[in-house]
């Protein structure tokens, strides 16, 4: 299936699913007047209209909905412009961190709300920040959880990693005061991804309290449905641990990538040279993705352990592309 066509039955699912079940909770007006809801856009006109028409829905009126549009090229600005929000528009392509920021200088009110645009909120969300006092001192949010229509690879792989210890607060589900903002002195707009991270470390290290709310709880529709979207997923990701030498040697998952790297060249080069030799060592590739696997989520029952082997086939190829984008960054510089 093409992937408009594709795109047009995502959306309309979204909207459906909304129908079916109209949203009951909505937010009162004392408190969306503190609030500044910023949402960082490029190229989000499948997503962008389902968050939009919730928090329209919720109650949250337009002015204190602020759109960074990233040069999109599709009709992203378009789809804001019809919900009546606010709209910053950049003409040079940048990364989420730098739009947020500039999402930030763009307004004024004392609570900061961050959301991703393939996000969708929920009444559990929206009824725990209508009774959250926010304070001086801490960050709040929580990661990601699965799509409403959620595919394969999300079931299996993205279900095992909503189970794993939090560590940071992602960057499209996150609140603070502006203040707290200021002291942690923004997002790092160096980092191309990671940047959520980095934020909630450097909140960690000034004292300030990390806080997963679970009633925070929002949809990732953004989540990659197929191997493709996945792969992409992960060459992106990946180059939040090639920053530097020591970023590389410190990521296990980035070791792990070099190692499958190497693994496949040195199999390829002996099935040409020494074919059997090469078909010995092919079965240390799968091997090194069960590994990955069990550092990651442990051991699990055989038939999810080797489904989960085969998605991290996926997700070390996706990895070793953002190597190789970087060796070829580095050649051109």
């Amino acid at each position: 299936m093409q992937g408009p066509y594709l795109h047009s039955i995502r959306a309309g699912l979204v909207w459906l699913y909304g129908y079916l079940f109209p949203l009951e909770t909505s937010l009162e007006m004392e408190k969306s007047d503190i609030i500044d809801i910023i949402i960082p856009a490029h190229n989000e006109e499948l997503y962008l209209g389902g968050l939009l028409g919730r928090l329209k829905d919720f109650g949250f009126p337009s002015n204190c909905i602020t759109v960074v549009d990233v040069c999109s090229k599709d009709k992203t600005k378009e789809i804001a412009v019809s919900h009546g929000v606010n709209i910053v528009s950049l003409s040079a392509k940048a990364c989420p961190s730098v739009a947020r920021n500039i999402g930030v200088k763009a307004t004024d009110r004392e609570v900061l709300v961050f959301l991703d645009a393939d996000i969708l909120v929920t009444a559990s969300w929206v009824e725990y920040l209508g009774k959250l006092s926010i304070g001086q001192s801490s960050i709040y949010g929580d990661t990601y959880n699965l799509s409403l229509n959620p595919g394969w690879i999300e079931r299996y792989w993205f279900t095992e990693l909503l189970d794993r210890k939090k560590s940071y607060i992602n960057g499209g589900n996150l609140l603070m005061s502006r203040s707290v903002f200021e002291k942690i002195g923004g997002f790092d707009e160096t980092l191309e991804t990671g940047e959520d991270v980095d934020f909630s470390e450097k909140a960690r290290k000034l004292g300030i309290e990390i806080q997963f709310e679970k009633d925070l709880y929002v949809h990732h529709e953004g989540n990659p449905k197929g191997m493709s979207s996945f792969v992409r997923r992960e060459k992106w990701h990946g180059a939040g641990d090639l920053r530097t030498i020591r970023d590389f040697i410190t990521s296990t998952v980035a070791v792990a990538s070099a190692l499958f790297v190497l693994l496949h060249l040195v199999v390829i080069t002996l099935l040409l040279f020494a074919p059997y030799l090469g078909l010995a060592l092919i079965s240390a590739i799968p091997a090194l993705c069960m590994l990955v696997v069990v550092l990651k989520f442990g051991l699990k029952r055989p038939i999810k352990f080797l489904l989960l082997s085969l998605i991290c086939y996926l997700y070390l190829l996706g990895r070793s592309f953002s190597i190789f984008a970087k060796v070829k960054k580095t050649i051109v510089k």
